[in-house]
């Protein structure tokens, strides 16, 4: 059995770890998005207290992993893709990102075996937390108090995001010189994220990790406050991601009659066309698929290169040229350093996609790339079955679509979420 949510204490070591790792998914302040101790050495030595904590927990000689195929397949493949781009294939041996990149994967092993099936618990109590906090700092920003959360004394930088400034469990949506407001004044909140938009991302997987475990009580106080924080993202990722969980478990979960079927069904079509035809969705989604807008139609991207900053593409268009990326090397990709990549090269060293669909498979390769999707696939269906939810694939869709607008696999959490099959024996749904 799964720990029960109100058993877990807010400053238990164990709680506060986990918390730490969230924090990592969400890449808001400089403590933790860049682990260089020659430029981070607080976060860096932060990390590595939280895997000394993890080791201290789990005896590592005694980790048992799958007997399946794809095991081995999966750790031969990954370490003659490694060697080969570390020392063959990318230039100047860029041992920092590769020692990262095994880092954060022997991380999520760590955490597969510490927290087991209670990754879904964990997960869920750290975002409710974070909601509520995220609520709080974002109702003080839209009654302009902008000020007062800009002197407080653990400021730190927000160096991937629209807004400057992170305190740490939150991320300020404003710049004190431009305000950062949208549609008709309202203040996005980001959460304990560097973007709304990966925020939303975050808050989805916790609304399906709630439903895991109270689908007799969907609609609880916690899955109330989670929708809440969603809904002042106002991220058209987010709100798309909730609506397909609410349609994927009422449609496809549960066993309903013909009736409530159509009723559910039509209740979700209204309320899609509803939140579609909002201004801040139409309008981004046509602009993110006109193909006219694209960087690369109207060098855009020029403007960044003369202030010498880098230009972040659309979700569609960010796809696109990372399939160019990957045409260019479709069996080893380009790896882990974009220097090495053909938009790079060929149209301007600017440019940076933030993709998790194509872009896995431009840095990977198809061999390897199709092999983690696998797993992936395989992983999500054995933690929903650890929780009897049905259907078994809608945690994978859920992932995919945030991935449409955000690489996020790459933290400790998502590794653990990704890997799990290969280390914790799979059960069925009865």
């Amino acid at each position: 059995m799964p720990t029960h949510y109100n058993n877990i204490k807010f400053f238990s070591s164990r709680f506060l770890v986990f918390l730490f790792f969230v924090l990592v998914f969400g890449r808001g302040s400089s403590l933790v998005v860049n682990f260089d101790p020659r430029i981070n050495a607080a976060g860096f030595l932060l990390y590595i207290l939280c895997i000394i904590y993890l080791l201290g927990k789990t005896n590592i000689n005694h980790i048992k992993r799958s007997k399946t195929a794809i095991y081995a397949i999966f750790w031969i493949v990954l370490a003659v893709w490694f060697f080969a781009h570390l020392f063959i294939l990318d230039k100047g041996l860029p041992i920092m990102p590769y020692s990262f990149f095994l880092l954060h994967i022997y991380t999520g092993i760590l955490l597969i075996k510490t927290y087991h099936k209670d990754i879904v618990v964990y997960y869920e109590k750290a975002m409710v937390f974070f909601a509520y906090v995220s609520l709080i700092g974002w109702a003080i920003e839209s009654a302009g108090g902008s000020s007062l959360l800009l002197k407080s004394p653990i400021l730190l930088e927000n160096s991937a995001g629209v807004g400057e400034y992170s305190l740490i469990l939150y991320t300020l949506s404003v710049d004190p010189a431009r305000i950062q407001a949208v549609y008709g004044g309202i203040i996005r909140n980001s959460g304990c994220a560097w973007e709304p938009g990966l925020y939303s991302v975050m808050l989805c997987i916790a609304i399906l990790f709630n439903i895991f475990q109270n689908k007799k009580n969907i609609f609880n106080k916690r899955l109330i406050v989670l929708l809440i924080a969603l809904i002042t993202t106002f991220s058209t990722t987010g709100y798309v991601m909730a609506i397909v969980i609410f349609a994927g478990y009422y449609l496809s979960g549960r066993k309903i009659g013909t009736v409530k079927r159509i009723i559910y069904l039509s209740i979700i079509v209204v309320g899609s066309i509803y939140i579609y035809n909002l201004p801040f969705i139409s309008e981004k989604i046509n602009d993110d698929a006109n193909t006219e807008s694209f960087s690369t139609e109207e060098a855009s991207y020029v403007y960044y290169e003369e202030k010498g900053k880098n230009y972040t593409t659309g979700r569609f268009e960010g796809i696109v040229l990372d399939y160019m990326n990957f045409k260019d090397k479709p069996i080893m990709g380009y790896g882990l350093t974009r220097e090495a990549s053909y938009i790079y090269n060929k149209i301007s060293p600017v440019i940076i996609t933030s993709n998790g669909i194509a872009k896995p498979f431009a840095m990977f390769g198809i061999i390897l790339g199709v092999i983690l999707l696998a797993i992936t696939y395989k992983s999500t269906a054995k933690l929903s079955n650890e929780y009897l939810f049905a259907p078994p694939y809608l945690l994978f869709i859920v992932i995919m679509l945030g991935s449409v607008s955000y690489m996020f696999d790459s933290t400790p959490i998502m590794r653990a979420i990704e890997l799990y099959a290969l280390y914790i024996p799979f059960k069925l749904i009865r």
